[in-house]
């Protein structure tokens, strides 16, 4: 068994399932991959199944690409499951899938419980404002993830008034990023609110969004108030 590699990439190769399966298979019981990059391959549920399993025993990963793969809502369950029990990953890039609305739940359920997960990579996978309330309800109570991206997904005023709620209370996220989904000046009035009282964000991104220039100067000056420095983008 080979003890001296330590990252894997294997990007837009076309592994497909099978691929990812005998992937899963050799970290089941590797001691020393610490980094695997799987974007563009044609990965599905079935394969994410496979590496999800190999991570419930695996502590040496901590990170892992799956971008731009084929995962819908049984891979990332099977992901979720190993997130709940995993020690070792502290980053997982899940962009470009299929997750939506049911998959992002059992994300979120996971980061209830997970202590190491530190950043968490959502764009492009179809998520509305009910997927956004499970997330924020998991940013209540997580007190680990410094950075969840969103972007580019389908996020309204309500999943921006969810995520306003939860950063009232969490004292662990630094950045967020919702740039290119749906809000408007209606969200951003919630998130003006939360961030009177949040000390812990230092960027926000919402570019792409379809907030009014006096609503973005607002949000703006709240940022400068709030005791820390903060990089806004629209």
């Amino acid at each position: 068994m080979n003890k001296s590699i330590t990252t894997i990439y294997l990007g837009s190769n076309r592994i497909g399932n099978l691929g990812a399966a005998s992937l899963g298979k050799a970290l089941e019981v590797n001691q020393s991959i610490t980094a695997i990059n799987l974007e563009c391959n044609q990965i599905g549920d079935l394969g994410a199944s496979s590496l999800g399993k190999a991570l419930k025993v695996n502590n040496n990963v901590i990170r892992i690409d799956l971008t731009s793969n084929q995962i819908g809502t049984l891979g990332a369950s099977s992901l979720a499951e190993a997130l709940k029990v995993n020690k070792s990953l502290t980053r997982i890039y899940l962009g470009s899938n299929q997750i939506g609305t049911l998959g992002v739940s059992s994300l979120a359920e996971a980061l209830k419980v997970n202590t190491r997960l530190i950043s968490i990579h959502l764009n492009h996978n179809h998520l509305n404002d009910l997927g956004a309330s499970s997330l924020a309800k998991a940013l209540e109570v997580n007190k680990t993830l410094t950075f969840i991206s969103l972007a580019h997904n389908q996020i309204g005023d309500l999943g921006a008034f969810f995520f306003a709620k939860a950063l009232k209370t969490n004292q662990s996220s630094t950045k967020i990023n919702l740039s290119g989904n749906v809000i408007t000046d209606v969200g951003v009035v919630s998130l003006i609110e939360a961030l009177k009282v949040n000390k812990t964000v230092t960027m926000i991104y919402l570019a792409g969004n379809k907030i009014k220039n006096k609503d973005a100067s607002l949000l703006g000056k709240t940022l400068k108030n709030n005791n820390i420095w903060t990089t806004i983008g629209f």
